[in-house]
This record gives C-alpha cells, structure tokens and sequence, in this order.
C-alpha cells in the first residue's frame, strides 16, 4: 500500500516539471535577445526534484482509451456429416409411440409365422369293459353336453337319479336346440327364429337369437343379453366358457332390423359372458385381423383364431406383441376355417373341432397343450368332445367311438358286442364313459372307466 503511493506522487512531480519547462520555453521564444551582448554556453540542466502542489494533490490526466486489436480469425473445427439412415423413421400418429428404426419387432411379418402341419391320426384297436346300466322303454339318444348324462327319447329325457340310475324325467321342458354345457349345473340352448315381416310385401323377416339356460333342472329360462332376452342376430358367434356361463362375441352385421345398421359403439372383436355373475373376458394382445375363433381355458386364459390377409393366425393369450411374434402359428389352406364346440382339458390346455370349408368339408381336432399347437385331422365331423381330468378327452366319429389318453396316442374302442347306432356321453363325475345303442333291436345303456389307457397299448403305425 505505501509503495503504492510513493510511486503516484513521483509521478505527479515529474508531470509538473514537464509543465513548467513547457511554459519558460514559450516565454523565452516571446521575448527577442539582445544582439550586442554575447550569451554564455548554457550549463546542463540539472533534475529538480518535483515541487509539492498547494493541495497536495496533483490532477490526474484521463488516460487515453487503448485503440481496439481485432482478434485473429480461428479456422473452424470440421464436423463429419451426419449418417441417415436407410430406413425411414415412421411418424407418430395419436397415441401410438413410433418404434426404433431396425427393430424386427416393431412391424412383425406374419406370414413367415410357422404353419402347423395336418398330422393323420392313427389310432390302436383296444378292447373295453363294458358294464350294463339300463334298457330304458324307449331308444334314447345321448345328448353331445361337455359333461353329465341327458337322453333324449320319444317319451321325453332321461337322466341320471341320486342313486346312478337312469330314470325319465318327463318333467324336463323339451329345449328347442341342441344342448350346450355340462348338465345339469350350467346347461344352454341356443334359440334361434326367423319372423317374416306379414304388414308389407316387401319379404322381409327378422332373425332372432334367444340364449336360455336350465333352471330347477327342469325349466329353461331366458338369459339377457345386453338387457335383452331376444336380439337381432348380426352375426354373433357363441362357445361355452371355460369357467362359467355362455361366451358372446359381439355381431356387428346390418342384421335384419329396419334401420339395417349395426350400433355405432360395436366392437366385432370384443367378448361378452352370459352368466349369474358376469365377468367378461379380457384378450391380450394379438395379431389383429378379424376374431373367428375364441376358446376359453380353466384358467381364464383366452386363446385365438384370427384371419389376417387371408390366413388363420393361431395364438394364446399373451401379455405383448414380443409374445405374440414368438407364439403365433398359421393354419394352412387360406382363410375359411370355422371352429365350434371347445373344451377345456386341465388348467391350460384346449382341443376344439375346427372345419376347413370346401366340397367336401375337411375336419380336424385343434388342440393347444403342453407341445404347442397340434392339428389332426378326422375322416368325418365329430358329434362331440368330452374332456377328462387328466387331459384326455374322447370323441365320436360316424359309428367309431375314440379316445385320446393325455400323451396324445389315439385308441378306436371296441363297441359292445352287436351294438349298433351308438351315441356316447362322460358322467358327471368324469369317472365313466356311457354308450346307449341298439342290441338286437333293444334300447342299451353301458358304461365303462373314462380312463381307456390303462393299460396303454402300442399305437399302430400308419400305412405307408
């Protein structure tokens, strides 16, 4: 700090001495010499210390502001270009978040999904036990319900009593079509009529669709159907749940009605349960395309049948589009496959009769389980599926009775001897198989263990 000031006031003197040097020179210059007198050589001039202002403090000059230096000019640093990509990013639309470029999953190829293959069955000649249960009065025909024990006859139906007798129970109301479901818990009937319209003559009629179910084991009551108990058919298809009630799959056709349009908020791809305690099912994701085909597992799961450009897209439930491209399979032979009466065999397996359209019709039984999805086909359209606990299941084609033990092998079952025009169902308790047919002209009821497999023959290979 004293340094400092030192320094300021030397240099304060010295501006003054510059000064006053600057003011004598001019003096001098004004005033003229005298020309006689000679002048002494001048002396050097020795420094004078600065003389000390009045005030003690000397004005400061403004030093003058520093004229600007432009900054030389730094070359800029290249930048490579940047790549573009060879596949264009797709642009958001709605909700929808666009997926990053080059990932497969992003827009799936379908068509490359595996085809199944049609796989023959081939099935082992096995004899039964057959035990007889009753000769009824009248030739009875055994209802095609996935479980229990219903006859049909021209005196009315027949079922099993407490005691595991066969009796007639005239008491049952004759259902108009053919029964669904297990009985007598969960039993439905499809109704359906058509209604000309006889105020005008333009020919017109109504199509109506009824869905009823058995009440007091007797009665069969209407069941509403978005609050409806009869409806215009646009096309609905219908299946039995796995779990409880009757599955709905909504029609969205013009239908038969006079306005000849569909409700504006119909989902053709949306479910609905029929039941007490309606809980509607909910899909996963999938494929897309139209829904054909719905099978409900006993575990709640729903499994799929869907055309998409022209192919059947097979897929179970999954929780996202990675699951669905890493479990879809196609069907062969196009789009016209139709698939009825599903069943549910265990927790997560499924079998339904699915029909390939053409002269003639081609049948198959598709099933889901443990492998993956199988395709088989059959000589001729089933009556029926009947499940088993064990994962089993038994059919009927024609007058040939089969069974399919849980790894898959088929066994054609020896019918009575002189049995004829037979007609099978499972108990209710899912332990025995009964079989009504004719015996030398005489109406018989027989039965035999569910379970054909035990002991388990060598399959027969197929013919070459």
């Amino acid at each position: 700090m004293e340094s400092s000031s030192l320094a300021r006031r030397t240099a304060r003197s010295w501006l003054l001495l510059a000064w006053a040097l600057a003011c004598t020179s001019s003096e001098q210059a004004a005033t003229p010499a005298p020309a006689t007198t000679p002048t002494k050589a001048a002396e050097p001039t020795k420094a004078v210390a600065p003389a000390a202002p009045v005030d003690g403090k000397a004005a400061e000059p403004t030093p003058a502001a520093p004229t600007p230096v432009p900054p030389t000019p730094v070359p800029p640093t290249p930048v490579p270009p940047t790549p573009v990509p060879s596949t264009p990013v797709p642009p958001v639309t709605g909700t929808d978040v666009a997926p990053p470029v080059g990932d497969p999953s992003a827009t799936p190829d379908f068509a490359q999904a595996p085809m199944l293959a049609t796989e023959t069955i081939t099935s082992t000649p096995t004899t039964v036990s057959w035990r007889e249960v009753a000769r009824p009065e009248a030739s009875v025909e055994l209802e095609p319900v996935t479980r229990g024990v219903l006859a049909r006859s021209s005196l009315g139906f027949f079922d099993v009593d407490s005691n595991g007798a066969l009796v007639l129970r005239k008491e049952i109301e004759a259902p108009k079509g053919p029964v669904l479901g297990i009985w007598p818990d969960n039993a439905w009937v499809i109704e359906r009529r058509t209604r000309e319209h006889k105020d005008d003559r333009s020919g017109d009629e109504d199509r109506q669709i009824r869905l009823v179910r058995l009440r007091g084991k007797k009665r069969w009551v209407p069941q509403e159907y978005h609050y409806e108990q009869r409806f215009d058919d646009r096309g609905e298809d219908f299946a039995m749940g796995a779990k409880i009630g009757m599955l709905v799959k909504h029609g969205c056709d013009a239908g038969y009605n006079d306005q000849g349009t569909p409700p504006a908020d119909c989902n053709p791809n949306a479910l609905t349960r029929v039941a007490d305690s309606p809980e509607d099912p909910e899909m996963g994701a999938s494929v897309g395309g139209e829904l054909t085909g719905f099978f409900e597992t006993r575990g709640g799961e729903i499994y799929t049948a869907r055309v998409l450009n022209d192919a059947v897209y097979l897929q179970r439930d999954c929780a996202d589009a990675a699951c669905v491209a890493a479990n879809v399979r196609r069907l062969p032979d196009g789009r016209w496959w139709s698939f009825e009466r599903p069943i549910a065999r265990q927790k997560h397996s499924v079998s339904v009769v699915a029909t390939l359209a053409g002269t003639p019709a081609r049948s198959h039984v598709l099933h889901y389980e443990a492998s993956g999805w199988k395709l088989e086909s059959l000589d001729a359209a089933p009556k029926g599926l009947w499940p088993l606990d064990d994962g089993g299941l038994w059919t009927q084609v024609g007058d040939t009775v089969l069974h399919r033990d849980p790894a898959g092998s088929w066994r054609t079952i020896e019918l009575p001897d002189g049995a004829s025009a037979p007609s099978i169902a499972v108990s209710g308790d899912g332990n025995e198989v009964w079989l009504a047919a004719q015996v030398g002209g005489t109406a018989v009821v027989f039965a035999t263990p569910a379970r054909a497999q035990q002991p388990a023959p060598t399959p027969t290979p197929a013919a070459p």
